[in-house]
């Protein structure tokens, strides 16, 4: 055969291969890939990933933290006869409340209002007050003042045991307060002149001693460094006016004067339990008061705070500025005990609440609802333990009252108003 006729012989069979092989895959399903193939392609592309490497799509950015809602929700709280509903002492909105007071961004700091103890204004993302109460003295600090039951300053931690201690009671008229530490050279930025002007270092530590009736440099709160801890106490909203006045058993604050209900024990009959007396219609609250307070070993409350919408009646007596407490595990200061001795009445209601409290233990109530704050523990053993003996204390002085008088002369369920 010649050359020419085997070379168009090879072109005919090479263009039939061709044909035959285009009509096979044209004719041929795909075969349906499986998970191990997949898997293995996955492999293949990206052989340096791990097996379960899942490459990130678009992704939606969180929603902003909206610090103004535990502040509406307090704001949405406060009551006439009390500041926040029953039974949300361990809420998830109270949490959110005090987690705030806790944690959130500080936006100013700057001098506290008036008053006679060292305390600094400061105001939180969101645009809500607060009252910063630096730490003065240590847990097991023992401030003892025989003669004078008001000696030494406040104790922050005082503060914070004394909101839960009277929430537990039932009464819900002490703001919320929460632990804190803060960095005060961090916090330059957005101190006031006036708060900075009272600025100084003592031994590498970071102290102030702000502007107030006792305050100077001699009586300055210091940090470890630049950390303080305090406690922090919310401000009531702002359409809410607060009135003081002066308690009615409200010690001279003068060495060897003693005030009148300290030298006359018919003070209560023929002063307060009149239908004249200035006082009269707010006695039970005082009575509710003087058993927080001589639970917490508070005896200088000189003055009360009621609130209201402005131009409304007035809300009741507001249990704040509980600094006074927790001085002296050891002793039980009886002098605020005088308006049950004087008076011998006392809410049926507050009584039973004591006598149910004393069976649940209430200083492990105390301690268990503490453990929710960030500087726990705030008070030692001692502390707690002072606070079962105290209510055993109380108990003891209203059945003496019970025994002299009679139950109806002294536990009432409402109040004869004038």
């Amino acid at each position: 055969m010649k050359y020419k006729q085997r070379l168009v012989l090879f072109l005919i069979v090479l263009v039939c291969l061709v044909f035959l092989s285009l009509t096979f895959s044209f004719n041929t399903e795909p075969e349906e890939p499986t998970q191990n193939t997949v898997k293995s392609n996955q492999r293949s592309l990206h052989a340096s990933e791990p097996e379960d490497h899942v490459t990130p799509g678009p992704t939606t950015p969180p929603p902003p933290i909206d610090y103004t809602r535990p502040w509406k929700i307090w704001s949405n709280w406060v009551r006439e006869d009390v500041l926040y509903p029953n039974g949300v002492l361990h809420s998830t909105e109270m949490d959110l409340i005090l987690y705030g007071l806790s944690s959130y961004p500080v936006t100013k700091l700057d001098v506290g209002y008036k008053g006679t103890q060292l305390k600094a204004s400061m105001y939180l993302e969101g645009g809500q007050r607060t009252v910063f109460k630096p730490m003065r003295f240590s847990r097991d600090a023992i401030v003892d003042g025989p003669d004078d039951p008001c000696k030494g300053q406040d104790r922050h931690n005082g503060e914070i045991a004394s909101f839960h201690l009277e929430s537990i009671l039932g009464y819900r008229l002490a703001p919320p307060v929460a632990g804190r530490k803060i960095n005060l050279t961090a916090l330059l930025p957005v101190t006031s002149k006036a708060l900075y002007d009272t600025y100084l270092t003592e031994d590498g530590n970071t102290c102030f001693y702000g502007k107030c009736l006792y305050c100077k440099p001699s009586e300055k709160a210091c940090g470890k460094g630049d950390i303080m801890e305090g406690s922090v106490t919310i401000w009531l909203p702002d359409w809410y006016q607060m009135k003081t006045y002066r308690h009615p058993y409200q010690r001279t604050y003068i060495p060897d004067v003693k005030a009148k209900w300290e030298v006359d024990d018919d003070y209560c009959r023929t002063r307060l339990l009149t239908p004249n007396s200035y006082y009269y219609n707010i006695l039970p609250d005082v009575f509710d008061t003087m058993v927080l307070d001589f639970l917490v070993g508070n005896a200088d409350r000189h003055h009360f705070e009621t609130y209201a919408l402005h131009g409304l009646k007035e809300g009741r007596l507001m249990h704040i500025d509980n600094g006074k407490s927790f001085g002296n595990p050891n002793h039980d200061e009886m002098s605020i005990l005088t308006p049950l001795k004087q008076c011998c009445k006392l809410k049926n209601s507050t009584w039973e609440k004591l006598r149910h409290l004393k069976t649940q233990g209430l200083s492990q109530l105390l301690d268990k609802s503490l453990k929710r704050d960030p500087l726990y523990p705030v008070l030692t053993q001692a502390h707690l333990l002072a606070i079962d003996r105290r209510l055993d204390v109380f108990i003891g002085e209203v059945l003496k009252c019970i025994q002299q008088y009679g139950r109806s002369n002294v536990l009432f369920d409402k109040w004869p108003q004038f």
